[in-house]
């Protein structure tokens, strides 16, 4: 059955009717729910004009009764229920501190979270304040501002970094007197603004000189001349870090600043281009006398600084028990006439100065300065290693004279890491050239005659002289089977042996590296594991840094190239057979012909040599002119 066309559109009509009530029921509700909202805004409004009101009727009453401003209370305002309008601040504060901690990976989000409310204020200040960087001295003197409106926020305060550059020095002054009250601070690194580029020399520099004078102070008000009961600034300071330089000189006097190694919590302490010397500290150190072996220092690095022995032997007889230290001589800036190296001096007197320590020390550094000296010093009776039982890691020069002392009756008894670092044997008397001391003959000697000897390290240049691997591919076989032979033999006796290139040392910046500085990066080249996999037998080269790459033509010499031949020439003709034996003594001698090649490295010592066998002075004679300098 069909309907009527007039049936249909009355119920279209039906339907239209109903939808055009439904959406004015819908506009009369939003009409409705607007009107609300305009009464509670309105209401709103009124009772902030009211507290605005009430807290000016405050203001004028106080102003009423005082005449100064500093004598105000602080006003009084009317506070809802933060529970209502804020839930977050309804959580403990276990949660909060949670909270503040995920913002502090955001510094400018934790500073706007600071002033949100006085609740939160205490727990953000905490974290911004914890760990300061300072590069300008506008911020420095922002930070003082802070400090002084709120003396509890140095409170906070866990590590201090000042390297303010030399273009924005003005106000960095400011913050000295504000060290008095860092009583949590453990971390300290002072970076002067002088000491690169030769800023040293201009009249602008001496107001650093102030500065210092101000950090002395402070340093003595922490020491253990201060009476005890007396109130001690920086309590708490574990480390100090500390690079200057002098009045118009690249080098800073110690003098005054020798107050530091009294501090009674220091752990550490790094100084860099400081000039260590006897005659400065003399006068003031008869007061220190009564604190020797009473510090606690444990970690001493002297980087770039003109060490002097007698004033090193001071220093030494304060730290109770000192476990690392590093001396890093001047090697790459001038030092005029007052200066001739640490090692110009006996090596007697170093091992002396170091014995002070000789129960606790367990790193030792040395890289000794670049002048030349003499290398016809031998070890006298007392010159030893051997008392310092507690130290496994040495890490030295190639051209120290303290290596020497690397022999099975005179290394130390405990020793495990040994690191021969060649990167600053640049002076006339080389290690290449003294061959018993190439770096290849010497690994092969102390992996005989130290028996503790876990690993050996060298580590060379990426360029220069003194490369490891830089060489025509016809040395590149011996190479490889001498380095092979000692790893292999090195594993079968539970030791290591690597080599390493240094990455990036002629990128135009020297020791102390500054603020911002490139740093040499080190690559290991070969070890045991590798065992040159880098060799590519088409080509006869190697694929890394340690090959030709980036040396061709003019840049190779022929002493150059044939340095590495006469290394592993000299190391398989002084006997090494592929088997590390245990240490000799340098007394025993064999006359057979057969083991006097392997003892050749221990009499070297003599000064005078059999020569009642004719044919063994001629199968020899190539070796001699391969062993001297």
């Amino acid at each position: 059955m069909e309907s009527s066309p007039f049936l249909d559109e009355l119920h279209d009509l039906e339907i239209a009717r109903k939808d055009v009530k439904r959406k004015e029921y819908l506009a009369n509700a939003a009409i409705k729910a607007f009107t609300i909202s305009e009464q509670l805004c309105k209401a709103r409004m009124q009772e902030i004009a009211d507290l605005k009101l009430s807290y000016e009727k405050l203001r004028a009453a106080a102003w009423s009764r005082y005449t100064l401003e500093s004598d105000l209370p602080p006003p009084i305002m009317p506070r809802l229920s933060t529970g209502d309008q804020c839930p977050l601040l309804s959580l403990p504060d276990e949660l909060l501190l949670s909270i503040v901690d995920a913002v502090s990976l955001h510094p400018q989000s934790l500073l706007a979270l600071t002033s949100v409310c006085r609740r939160l204020q205490p727990m953000c200040e905490e974290k911004l304040y914890k760990s300061i960087r300072l590069l300008r001295g506008e911020t420095t003197k922002l930070l003082t501002d802070a400090l002084q409106v709120a003396p509890y926020r140095a409170q906070y305060m866990n590590e201090l970094d000042m390297r303010v550059r030399h273009r924005h020095v003005a106000g960095m002054e400011t913050l000295t007197p504000e060290m008095n009250s860092m009583a949590k601070l453990k971390h300290l690194t002072i970076e002067s603004p002088f000491c690169n580029k030769r800023y040293w020399t201009k009249s602008w520099s001496d107001r650093w000189q102030g500065d210092v004078a101000g950090y002395e102070g402070v340093f003595r008000a922490a020491s253990l001349l201060v009476p005890l009961g007396s109130k001690r600034t920086l309590p708490m300071l574990q480390s100090f870090t500390l690079i200057s330089n002098g009045r118009r000189e690249e080098f800073w006097e110690l003098d005054n600043f020798m107050i530091m190694f009294l501090h009674p919590t220091l752990q550490t302490i790094h100084l860099a281009s400081a000039n260590i010397r006897f005659n400065n500290i003399t006068p003031q150190f008869d007061a220190y006398a009564p604190f020797k072996k009473t510090t606690a220092l444990k970690t001493l690095i002297f980087e770039e600084c003109n060490i002097f022995v007698d004033a090193l032997a001071d220093i030494l007889s304060l730290p109770e028990a000192l476990e690392n230290l590093t001396m890093a001589e001047t090697n790459y800036s001038s030092t005029d006439d007052y200066y001739d190296g640490l090692a110009s001096a006996s090596p007697s007197d170093i091992i002396v100065a170091l014995s002070q320590q000789k129960d606790s020390l367990q790193y030792f550094k040395h890289i000794p300065s670049a002048i030349v000296y003499s290398p016809l010093w031998r070890p006298g009776r007392n010159d030893t290693f051997s008392p310092f039982g507690a130290l496994s890691n040495l890490d030295i020069a190639g051209h120290s004279p303290l290596t020497y002392l690397l022999r099975h009756d005179l290394a130390p008894p405990n020793l495990t890491k040994l690191r021969v670092d060649t990167r600053t044997s640049f002076s006339c008397i080389d290690i290449f050239f003294i061959r018993d001391r190439s770096p290849y003959s010497m690994t092969i000697k102390c992996a005989k005659a130290i028996k503790s000897l876990v690993t050996i390290e060298v580590v060379f240049l990426s360029h220069g002289r003194d490369a490891p691997i830089q060489t025509w591919p016809e040395d590149i076989e011996t190479t490889r089977q001498v380095l092979d032979l000692i790893a292999r033999d090195f594993v079968a006796k539970g030791k290591s042996l690597s080599i390493s290139v240094t990455q990036g040392a002629a990128c135009g910046f020297v020791p102390p590296y500054l603020y911002g500085e490139k740093t040499p990066k080190e690559l290991v080249v070969y070890d045991q594991n590798t065992s040159f996999e880098g060799y590519c037998s088409k080509t006869g080269r190697f694929d890394h840094v340690f090959t030709l790459k980036g040396l061709v033509g003019d840049q190779l010499t022929d002493e150059m190239l044939s340095q590495l031949r006469y290394d592993t020439v000299f190391a398989i003709d002084n006997g090494y057979d592929g088997e590390i034996s245990e240490g000799e003594s340098e007394d025993e001698e064999d006359e057979s012909e057969s083991e006097s090649d392997d003892d050749e490295d221990d009499s070297l010592d003599d000064d005078d040599e059999s020569s009642d066998d004719e044919s063994s002075d001629d199968e020899s004679g190539d070796e001699e002119d391969i062993s001297i300098a």
